[in-house]
């Protein structure tokens, strides 16, 4: 099920989530059936952090879960047989051990994130705006490609950061594997 979003082009997600959660919405409706006031999230933040997950959720399972596929089954029955029980098993066991590939997948959904301009252009309020936007905006609309460039190469320094941390990531699990 959380594949189901990859197959959706962003834009049709786009759409889909804010007439959703708009006024008119089905979410309003089917409150408004049994008496019940359900808020309008339309073109508010709150549909571009759902309309966010919506498109990076589908990568970011199939890395997660190829992650956690690599934990040996030995190692979760020798912590079981320790005594550990579900969340003890996960959190000192399962966890670190996909550490990685987890750390991976938040970096590539972080950049996305980043660089997302569709869904906070369609979903997202009038003000304040996304950055992907207000990029947009200045450089065309506001014609100050100076502000623009300034915006820009922040998000270059933020996606940096993301960056060496993907490269951290990568070289640690290379280090392990004995590679480096």
């Amino acid at each position: 099920m959380a594949i189901v979003p990859l197959f959706i082009p962003v834009v049709i997600a786009s759409w889909a989530i804010l007439t959703f959660y708009s006024g008119t919405g089905f979410l309003r409706s089917v409150f408004a059936l049994v008496g019940l006031d359900f808020p309008v999230w339309a073109f508010t933040m709150v549909t571009v952090i759902i309309g966010s997950v919506w498109t990076s959720l589908p990568f970011a399972v199939l890395m997660v879960s190829s992650g956690l596929q690599s934990v040996p089954n030995a190692m979760i029955e020798a912590a079981r047989d320790a005594g550990a029980g579900s969340l003890r098993t996960i959190v000192s066991v399962i966890v670190p051990m996909a550490a990685v590939p987890i750390i991976i997948a938040t970096t590539f959904t972080a950049i996305g994130i980043v660089g997302s301009f569709t869904v906070p252009y369609f979903t997202g309020p009038n003000s304040p705006n996304m950055l992907g936007v207000d990029m947009s905006n200045y450089f065309s609309a506001f014609n100050q490609p100076q502000q623009s460039a300034v915006m820009a190469f922040t998000v270059f320094l933020i996606a940096s950061g993301i960056a060496a941390l993907y490269v951290w990531a990568n070289f640690r699990s290379a280090k392990e594997q004995g590679k480096v």
